[in-house]
């Protein structure tokens, strides 16, 4: 599936957070948990706060985009998984690229 945000919208709204959330997920390439999801959304987009039910609240607002995936025990979180590719306009794109590059794993 393929979310073409490349529009002349703007994007740092919070009614935007899905396609923060999807490209987080998409650039780490692996399953997280909300609590994961939420520390690299708030060091990369600083400007904005979220926590981890908004993260919850906005996956399961859109189910086209993100995957739920349930834990296996009790004791471990449900992790979210989203494979579409997200189509950003080219200077929102490099400007993302390089907040990720800034930041020291």
């Amino acid at each position: 599936m393929i979310l073409n945000v490349k529009c002349n919208q703007k994007i740092s709204s919070k009614k935007f957070d899905y396609v923060k959330i999807a490209y987080i997920l998409n650039h780490f390439k692996y399953d997280m948990s909300a609590n994961q999801i939420n520390y690299w959304f708030n060091l990369v987009f600083s400007n904005t706060y979220c926590n981890g039910q908004r993260i919850s609240q906005v996956v399961k607002q859109y189910p086209e985009y993100f995957q739920i995936i349930p834990s296996i025990n009790s004791s471990s979180p449900r992790t979210y998984a989203s494979s579409i590719e997200i189509i950003l306009h080219p200077t929102t794109k490099r400007l993302w690229r390089l907040k990720f590059e800034n930041i020291s794993y």
